[in-house]
């Protein structure tokens, strides 16, 4: 009898650690259905992100005061409108 319980006793060790090492490791994610409102958004996000980087690369210059915030200043405010929709 005593025999069992050292031996159910270890099993139940085993079994314990087992767990302990690798469950915390384990992870399931839920992934959403796939929005295809949300993607158009984040094409047209983009868009305009690299319309308003092309811009500035095509028409400045560091002769006429750069890539100053205040002469891109509604393209900025277009991209941070799409960005918190």
């Amino acid at each position: 009898m005593k025999q069992q319980l050292k031996t159910l006793r270890t099993r139940i060790i085993i079994v314990s650690t087992f767990c302990l090492i690798l469950l915390p490791g384990c992870k399931v994610t839920f992934l959403p259905a796939y929005n295809a409102q949300l993607a158009e958004q984040m094409d047209a996000t983009s868009k305009a992100v690299d319309t308003c980087y092309l811009t500035m690369l095509e028409t400045t210059t560091s002769a006429n005061d750069g890539r100053a915030y205040t002469k891109f200043v509604h393209q900025y405010n277009a991209i941070e409108v799409e960005l918190t929709k």
